[in-house]
């Protein structure tokens, strides 16, 4: 079935899903070069919500992440957000010392650089496989409660679409793993022609 205002079929966001693998096999790959440690990223679930839901899926839970802005084809804005266990542990496996604070400026820090490599490998995975060109901003760090981290991006995109992707992510390095949401929200008519060439070469 299509969306009566995008025209994003089921189809398409079957491959889409597989995008989502593409791109943390890139990302996974990233993290290691960045920290020397051995990691996996596995994507155990992609779900496509209304926009409007959103919000109401990432939950009232303290979350701590980074927010890009994309740009390219499909442009749009990607979230990485960890809930607050989750976000220390990853921090703390990563920082070469003890943080001076759970989720402190150090913490901040390793986050962003984090988010960085995520978002540029899934991207990078997903421009291979579209054949496109996407580009991201530096990261924004969030720490807030997880609704109130997205609903801003959700009011930004509201007037022109209806749908985000929220991909559920595990990282695992040296021997911790860590839980994280990744909210993709790619402009819905960019993304779909961008599929719609793929699928006629």
């Amino acid at each position: 079935a299509e969306t009566a205002t995008t025209g994003v079929t089921y189809d398409a966001l079957l491959r889409f899903a597989s995008l989502a693998a593409e791109g943390s096999e890139t990302a996974a790959a990233n993290i290691e070069a960045m920290t020397g440690l051995e990691t996996t990223v596995d994507v155990s679930r992609l779900r496509f919500v209304p926009l409007t839901d959103v919000p109401t899926a990432v939950g009232t839970a303290p979350h701590a992440g980074t927010v890009f802005e994309l740009h390219g084809e499909p442009s749009g804005y990607l979230a990485i957000l960890f809930a607050e266990p989750s976000a220390a542990r990853i921090a703390d496996a990563m920082l070469p010392m003890e943080p001076d604070e759970p989720l402190g400026e150090m913490t901040e820090h390793a986050l962003c650089e984090l988010g960085n490599v995520m978002t540029s490998g899934l991207i990078d995975g997903w421009a291979n496989v579209l054949e496109t060109s996407i580009s991201h901003s530096p990261p924004e760090f969030v720490h807030d409660i997880g609704a109130s981290t997205i609903s801003p991006l959700v009011a930004k995109l509201s007037e022109r679409q209806d749908y985000g992707f929220v991909i559920d992510t595990a990282i695992q390095t040296e021997g911790i793993q860590a839980r994280c949401d990744v909210y993709a929200l790619p402009d819905e008519r960019e993304l779909a022609r961008a599929l719609d060439r793929l699928s006629d070469s």
